[in-house]
C-alpha cells in the first residue's frame, strides 16, 4: 500500500519549480504517490516534469484542473467537446509522465453549483469519461 500527497501540500506553484518543490516535499515526507494537479494541461511541459519525476521513486497520479469553460456536465456542444480534449490532454501528460491514475473532478468545473446536473449533462460526462 502506498500513502500519496497532493503536490500543492508544498507549494502553490504549479510551474516547473512548483514541481520540483512538490517531488521533493512527497520524498521527505516519506510518501510514495504524488499527484500533480494539471491545473493548466494545455502549458504543462510533461517532457520536464518527467526529468523531475525520474529523480524520485515517487508513483504518480494526476487531477484535472476542469474550468467553466471545460465542463462537460452542461449543453454546450463547444464546451463539452473542449472538457473531452482537456481530459485527453491530461491522459497523454500523465503517460508522458509514466503516471497510472487520473482522478479528481473530471467531468465538471471545480465549483459549486446551485442545482443537481440535468440529464444531457449527465449523459455528456458519461460519455466524456
Amino acid at each position: 500500500m502506498k500513502i500519496g500527497v497532493r503536490g500543492p501540500v508544498f507549494t502553490g506553484n504549479f510551474d516547473f519549480q512548483g514541481l520540483i518543490l512538490m517531488a521533493s516535499g512527497a520524498q521527505g515526507a516519506g510518501v510514495g504517490l504524488l499527484e500533480i494537479p494539471l491545473m493548466d494541461p494545455e502549458g504543462f511541459d510533461a517532457s520536464e516534469a518527467r526529468k523531475v519525476l525520474d529523480d524520485s521513486e515517487l508513483s504518480l497520479s494526476a487531477s484535472p484542473g476542469i474550468t467553466a469553460d471545460k465542463d462537460m456536465s452542461i449543453t454546450n456542444p463547444a464546451v463539452v467537446s473542449a472538457g473531452r480534449e482537456t481530459l485527453f490532454c491530461c491522459l497523454n501528460h500523465l503517460a508522458e509522465m509514466g503516471g497510472s491514475d487520473l482522478w479528481g473532478v473530471l467531468y465538471s468545473a471545480m465549483k459549486k453549483y446551485d442545482a443537481t446536473s440535468i440529464p444531457q449533462g449527465l449523459a455528456n460526462n458519461q460519455k466524456g469519461i
